[in-house]
């Protein structure tokens, strides 16, 4: 009997210090990868597991109706618990980020929440060698660089989980995809196949089907060149993050971090990504949006002597730097109610959509109006306008939406026009941006040629 699909599960969940109690929750596909997974774990003897299918609605609905069938007779076999779930029709394919990366989001999303719901910690998925090394060539086709280009790690935290101390399982990674075929031969499995890897569409299949075997021909031996590059990359990940961690974040204020400007300038650049990297995500932006092509530019304009003073970077973060120190802080804040609230630095250039009114950054700069301001007091924001809002004009209180009506703004853009605030309350209700007038507090003073402003841009 082949042992090799076996011994790898049991090494890694031994290794982890996984009873045979411990609890699982497993992806279950219904394809031949994971159904190999489960059955083996059963054959193990691990007993306190619990079965997730997920169907994307991606494919004909008499296929995944058979699937399901599938799914449920072999997890009653198993005698496994299992949760079914559907995603919302279409979801995937309203995203600017692709179907492939939205689905994994979404997958991942439910195994965090099915995780909570049964009271486990560990995920176990049926990634496997064919897996990591597909992974690695789809981040070198993509230019991620050496830094992103590192393939699927063994163990780790669970993407997208908030839940403390849970940890993503994938004992099959050095287990190659035809030693996964004589398992489930030598055992007379049944599983489904999903029609849509047979399709090129998708950046992974196109590997798998026109790449791979022009590769295999080309050195039969490549996936094991690529998994030693894997391990190289990861290892230099490890070494450069260590470094980075040398240099602490400051958290000064909610939603604001700062750290030691010299040392910045000291790491290398790589190790610069990193520290910048792990200061947003102390501010709670997501890592999987900080790729190093992104990011390394900016982090190498930081490390400058002659370096921008102000930034604005992805995730909605604002950089600036601040004497001997490099400050951090949102520039979008999360808004009590509907709409938007974001910090203002001076040269700023800020576009509001026309159709929804939400903001916009990186405009061309000269294309706007632009406000100049003094009389400012602490902190200022331009956020949308809310219902509770009055601002001191020639010596009277005035309700700013009931300005906004009489100041020959259209009635179809009024709930768009925005205003600046600091701590003082409303300074500006910017109506000229829609065709109306403008109003000043009086104590603020506004001039296009003043050192402080702001440019506003309406974007189609």
């Amino acid at each position: 009997m082949n042992t090799i699909v076996l011994d790898e599960i049991e090494r890694m969940l031994i290794g982890s210090g996984i009873a045979k109690h411990t609890g699982l929750l497993v992806a279950y596909s219904g394809g031949r990868d994971s159904t190999v997974l489960v059955h083996a774990i059963r054959k193990l003897g691990y007993s306190a597991v619990h079965l997730v299918y997920l169907d994307h609605q991606l494919r004909e609905s008499g296929e995944r109706r058979n699937e399901r069938a599938l799914v449920r007779r072999f997890a009653a076999q198993t005698g496994y618990p299992l949760t079914v779930a559907q995603a919302p029709r279409g979801s995937f394919l309203r995203t600017s980020e692709g179907v492939e990366s939205a689905a994994r989001r979404y997958r991942y999303g439910l195994f965090a929440r099915e995780l909570s719901a049964v009271g486990y910690c560990n995920l176990v998925t049926a990634h496997h060698l064919d897996d990591r090394v597909e992974t690695v060539l789809m981040k070198i086709l993509r230019g991620n660089g050496a830094w992103g280009s590192a393939g699927i790690p063994a163990i780790g935290p669970v993407p997208g989980s908030d839940l403390p101390n849970t940890t993503v399982l994938r004992p099959l990674l050095t287990v190659d995809s035809a030693e996964i075929q004589r398992y489930a031969s030598d055992e007379n499995l049944e599983w489904a196949e999903d029609s849509s890897n047979a399709t090129t569409r998708f950046t992974r299949n196109a590997i798998r089907i026109e790449l791979a075997p022009i590769l295999e021909r080309i050195d039969p031996g490549y996936r094991r060149s690529i998994l030693r590059l894997d391990t190289q990359l990861s290892e230099m990940k490890r070494t450069i993050a260590e470094v980075a961690d040398r240099l602490k974040w400051r958290i000064d204020d909610p939603g604001v971090v700062s750290c030691s400007r010299s040392g910045f300038r000291k790491l290398p650049l790589q190790a610069r990504y990193y520290a910048l990297r792990s200061g947003m995500v102390a501010l709670g932006v997501d890592p999987r949006s900080l790729h190093y092509n992104r990011l390394a530019p900016v982090a190498a304009e930081l490390g400058r002597d002659d370096g921008p003073t102000n930034e604005i970077l992805p995730g909605t973060i604002a950089s600036r730097v601040d004497g001997s120190r490099i400050v951090l802080h949102r520039s979008l804040a999360r808004p009590v109610r509907s709409g938007y609230l974001w910090y203002i630095l001076p040269g700023m250039h800020l576009g509001i959509r026309r159709d929804t009114g939400e903001p916009v950054w990186n405009l061309t700069p000269g294309t706007g109006v632009r406000y100049g301001f003094s009389g400012l007091e602490g902190r200022v924001v331009i956020r949308s306008h809310r219902p509770e809002d009055r601002i001191s004009v020639d010596g009277n209180s005035r309700s700013v939406q009931g300005s906004i009506g009489t100041s020959g703004v259209p009635a179809v853009f009024r709930d768009l026009v925005p205003v600046l605030e600091d701590e003082s309350g409303v300074a500006v209700v910017f109506g000229t941006l829609f065709g109306g007038n403008d109003l000043v507090r009086d104590d603020i003073t506004v001039d296009s040629g003043l050192e402080n402003w702001i440019e506003l841009s309406i974007v189609q």
